[in-house]
């Protein structure tokens, strides 16, 4: 029931919009280049979906290029889409890729990411699945505004994608939870939550893989931190 709900969700964002959806025997698509502005229509895989594997997957003892279990990496592009599983993502079909299939489990010992991690939300899942039914682009975009950064609109959603997969349920990475605004001031208070994210000398870097948060992005949380941290 679950997977029905979520392909149906998916498919009517589709045809809501206009795209050239490739079948499964098309040839997997290539390096797609740089937007200079977003399209609310497309899914990007360097700003919507790169991170998000990367918080949730591509973790220590994971999925990353030391531990690489069950052989696969996904900590970029081409190890995702020509990595050594090369069903794991199948442009423009959802019921023969892989990495759909695994996150929409039922089954505890099947379901991707294992618990005690969380499993990915209803809007992660359609994220991911609606990326692979545009054809799995390796595109991206410039959409962020420095000049924005409210906690519900720009902040939350931030750390959703890049921190909460390791960082939330019943045993959070460093028992650091950052599911909650309460959460997320606990940790900019006592945790130093900026240099973690600034990479700074001395702090453990988050996310600890891949390129990290964007010097924008890093500006928009010092402000937010700077106005007061309101959970506005």
């Amino acid at each position: 029931m679950k997977k029905i709900f979520i392909l149906t969700s998916v498919m009517s964002v589709l045809f809501a919009c206009t795209h050239d959806i490739p079948t499964p025997n098309d040839p997997l698509p290539g390096d797609q280049g740089f937007s200079a502005e977003c399209d609310p229509d497309s899914v990007y895989f360097q700003q919507d979906i790169l991170p998000l594997l990367v918080s949730t997957c591509a973790m220590p003892e994971c999925h990353d290029v030391a531990s690489h279990e069950e052989g696969i990496i996904l900590d970029g592009y081409e190890n995702l889409m020509f990595g050594e599983d090369d069903n794991l993502i199948i442009p423009g079909s959802l019921g023969q890729s892989e990495l759909f299939e695994v996150i929409t489990e039922d089954d505890p010992d099947k379901i991707m990411p294992p618990p005690p991690n969380s499993p990915l939300s209803e809007e992660q899942i359609n994220l991911i699945a609606l990326w692979i039914m545009q054809g799995a682009l390796d595109n991206s975009c410039s959409s962020c505004d420095s000049s924005q950064f409210t906690y519900s609109e720009v902040i939350a959603p931030m750390i959703q994608t890049n921190c909460i997969g390791c960082h939330s349920g019943s045993e959070p990475d460093a028992g650091l939870d950052l599911s909650t605004h309460a959460s997320v001031v606990s940790a900019v208070s006592y945790s130093n939550l900026l240099d973690r994210v600034s990479h700074e000398a001395g702090y453990s870097a988050m996310p600890p893989t891949g390129d990290g948060l964007s010097d924008c992005q890093v500006n928009q949380i010092s402000q937010w931190i700077e106005s007061g941290m309101p959970n506005n």
